[in-house]
């Protein structure tokens, strides 16, 4: 029997949990690592003032592998001056994570935390605008489509309905 604190899922859960992590969109597994990361530096904290050591090195090896993940996931070879910034400050994130751990500092995990959250903050700002703008962008593709009668009735009564072809740009996630 499964305790409640066995985090792990079962083996015939963990297919379903793999395909969902790789069909995910890119904007929602960013959202999502920032997430993780956060509930596990404050998950740390609170295992620090219970003493509980081993409790509290799952959560900060949990928070380091998703602020890794962040780190990884950018985009260096674009040479914009905000991927390098970026990817100092997750540096500075890791640091302060291994300090709150190896020096059991509450503020260390803090400090961590809050920058976490404001980027957090900032990343639902970025969905929400470009989820805002992919569904303008269709609104407009929609209403810039015309309704054109065929000039006679057709054969099958089927070929009356067509797909509206909508543009599928690629995304550019290099900026």
């Amino acid at each position: 029997m499964r305790s409640v604190q066995d985090k792990q899922p079962l083996p015939q859960a963990r297919g379903y949990l793999e395909t969902q992590a790789h069909s995910a969109d890119p904007l929602d597994v960013v959202r999502g690592l920032y997430q993780v990361a956060i509930e596990s530096v404050g998950n740390a904290m609170t295992h620090l003032r219970e003493g509980d050591a081993l409790a509290r090195s799952r959560d900060v090896s949990r928070a380091e592998e998703a602020v890794h993940e962040l780190a990884l996931s950018l985009d260096r070879s674009v040479e914009a001056p905000f991927v390098q910034r970026l990817g100092d400050l997750y540096g500075y994130i890791l640091e302060r994570i291994a300090q709150g751990h190896a020096q059991q500092s509450e503020a260390a995990f803090q400090d961590a935390r809050a920058i976490l959250v404001t980027l957090e903050a900032a990343w639902a700002g970025v969905q929400e605008k470009v989820r805002g703008e992919s569904v303008s962008n269709l609104a407009e593709v929609t209403a810039e489509q015309t309704y054109e009668p065929a000039e006679q009735a057709p054969q099958d009564a089927s070929a009356a309905y067509g797909q509206v072809a909508v543009s599928s740009s690629s995304r550019d996630w290099s900026a």
